[in-house]
């Protein structure tokens, strides 16, 4: 019977810590509950002497029957209600809270998130401190009982999806009242994530807000258009956005790193649209956003050639590391370890623009019935960038013949011309009149298609003498 209840005791405690949930009681409860399990124990005691007086009794033939089952019927009642009592006490099953989410990244640009989780079970008491010993009903390992075991973590975002490396980690256990720490890299650059908890039969999901790493004392600026392409003569415009890891609040100076003295640069608060040299974070805001304009010379130079990219960087540096570097854009290669950190890494592709210029010494023609009006056109490559395959073609009436000599020009380098000439026909009985002819162009620079300016001539037709 001692050996069965022993038993089923151990069956139904370990069904119900599994099964419970919510959060352990305060150290008050648990000394209440102990109390009310002492007493349940103390009663228990006293029916099982009963019992066996009445064993001993029934023995002797100086009880009946129906006594010795009342005395028995009595242990038992109080036997489940010590075990009720005892349930009561162990059912809280352990729970894991998240302390802290920190945010950090590598000199290389890979961001981290470490996670410190937290077993928040209540403490274990000592049993026997209240008298609990007896044997029938074994009393388990109350702190062994309350630890957390095969906790496993992921980081999603708002829609379920995983967005760290590794895409999940386990914790083999925890402790009571201890702590275990996980370092996540994350896929995706997120303010909030939400860390989603399994353990002992149960899912929790918890939104967090992301903690900046206070010991970097720095501002990260990075883009997600770090490489562009743009025309000489053009713009380029790179969205930065920064983030203020360390104590609140803060100016930084806003510098650019590695462009030559012919390419212009400026910072733009996209808002308000105006120009800053120094950014500041006001107390509670960690990110901001930001613009950086870069303009391109007309033409080439000795630092600025078509087609190679111009490297440099985009930095918001504090007052004490601004003061150690050099005025100007220019920054020897031993400091840039020192910015590193504060900046991003851009890339700008100056790429040539081809532009067409139809030009004639004069775009008018008289000529009489029966005869052909001929013009000369000059093509010339006003732009940075060759030109090829270039067409020029006369709109004229559809029973007007024309010709164009030579019909294509292979290429046309920089400030090179080439000089077309064009034979129009009218037709048999045409009539006396002025008949516009529209000039066009078809070219194309670097594989693309350019535009240009279209030229009217007009041809006069008058009528023979007579």
């Amino acid at each position: 019977m001692r050996q069965l209840l022993s038993s089923a005791l151990c069956l139904l405690l370990a069904a119900t810590a599994l099964a419970q949930a919510g959060a352990g009681g305060s150290a008050l409860d648990d000394q209440q509950r102990l109390l009310d399990l002492k007493a349940a124990w103390v009663k228990m005691n006293n029916a099982r002497s009963e019992r066996d007086r009445a064993r001993a009794l029934f023995a002797d033939k100086l009880l009946s029957a129906s006594e010795l089952g009342a005395a028995e019927s009595d242990y038992q009642v109080a036997q489940v209600a010590y075990q009720q009592r005892f349930l009561q006490l162990f059912a809280a099953t352990p729970r894991v809270s998240v302390e802290r989410c920190v945010k950090s990244y590598e000199g290389d640009g890979r961001q981290f998130v470490t996670v410190a989780l937290r077993n928040a079970s209540a403490p274990a008491l000592d049993y026997r401190s209240v008298g609990i010993v007896d044997d029938e009903v074994p009393m388990p390992d109350m702190r062994r009982l309350r630890e957390v075991a095969n906790v496993v973590v992921a980081l999603t975002d708002e829609g379920g999806t995983v967005i760290s490396s590794p895409y999940e980690r386990t914790v083999a256990s925890i402790a009571p009242d201890a702590s275990a720490s996980l370092r996540f890299q994350l896929l995706r650059d997120v303010d909030v994530v939400r860390v989603a908890l399994r353990y002992a039969g149960r899912t929790e999901t918890l939104p967090v807000y992301l903690e900046k790493d206070a010991a970097a004392d720095v501002v990260r600026m990075q883009s997600r258009q770090f490489s562009q392409e743009a025309d000489l003569g053009s713009s380029a415009v790179y969205d930065l956005r920064m983030e203020r890891y360390g104590a609140s609040g803060g100016v930084f100076s806003l510098r650019v790193f590695g462009l030559p003295d012919e390419v212009g640069a400026e910072f733009i608060d996209p808002s308000t649209g105006a120009r800053l040299t120094q950014i500041k974070f006001t107390e509670g805001v960690n990110s901001q956003q930001l613009q950086l304009r870069v303009f391109l010379p007309d033409v080439v130079s000795a630092r600025v050639a078509m087609d190679t990219p111009l490297e440099f960087w985009a930095a918001a540096l504090d007052r004490a590391r601004a003061e150690k570097l050099p005025a100007g854009r220019t920054l020897p290669a031993a400091q840039l370890d020192a910015v590193r950190a504060s900046a991003a890494r851009l890339e700008l592709v100056p790429r040539g623009v081809g532009r067409l210029e139809v030009t004639a010494p004069s775009l008018f023609r008289q000529i009489r019935q029966g005869e052909r009006a001929a013009l000369d056109v000059t093509l010339r490559n006003i732009g940075t960038r060759r030109v090829d395959n270039v067409r020029l073609q006369a709109d004229a009436p559809s029973d007007w013949k024309v010709a164009v000599e030579p019909a294509l020009v292979e290429r046309l380098q920089p400030g090179a011309e080439a000089s077309v000439h064009l034979l129009l026909e009218p037709p048999d009985g045409v009539q006396v009149g002025d008949f516009p002819i529209r000039l066009r162009t078809e070219a194309y620079a670097d594989n693309r298609r350019i535009d240009s300016s279209d030229q009217t001539a007009r041809i006069q037709v008058d009528a023979p003498p007579n």
